[in-house]
């Protein structure tokens, strides 16, 4: 089972989210549940999700780990709070996360990840 999850709103909203996440995970992992991977959506904010992308209002959507801030006509693509949480997360031992219980797990940018892909 793959997982893909997110919270909109404010940083503290979205780190709380992952934190209940990632021991939501680690508890169905150890009750043998196959979850061999998560991903955090979005990885930046989205722009007029709140009208169903039916309007064009420019109005920014606060899900990512990114946050998009205007600069004049153009959008900047901000670092947060949660994209820290997120990447504390992704480098520790998943022994200290989402348990090595089940099917191994190895979230997208986690170091083993990499190690995986060079190896190929």
């Amino acid at each position: 089972m793959l997982a893909e999850t997110g919270a909109p709103g404010d940083d503290d909203r979205k780190i709380a989210w992952m934190d209940a996440m990632v021991q939501g995970i680690r508890e169905v992992r150890e009750d043998g549940v196959p979850v061999i991977g998560i991903v955090w959506w979005g990885a930046i904010d989205q722009i007029d999700w709140d009208s169903n992308l039916r309007r064009r209002n420019n109005n920014i959507n606060e899900t990512g780990l990114w946050a998009l801030r205007w600069n004049g006509p153009k959008l900047e693509r901000v670092p947060t709070r949660a994209l820290d949480a997120y990447r504390r997360y992704i480098q520790m031992p998943l022994s200290e996360t989402v348990g090595e219980g089940g099917e191994p797990l190895v979230p997208i940018g986690h170091p083993e990840s990499l190690e995986a892909t060079a190896a190929q």
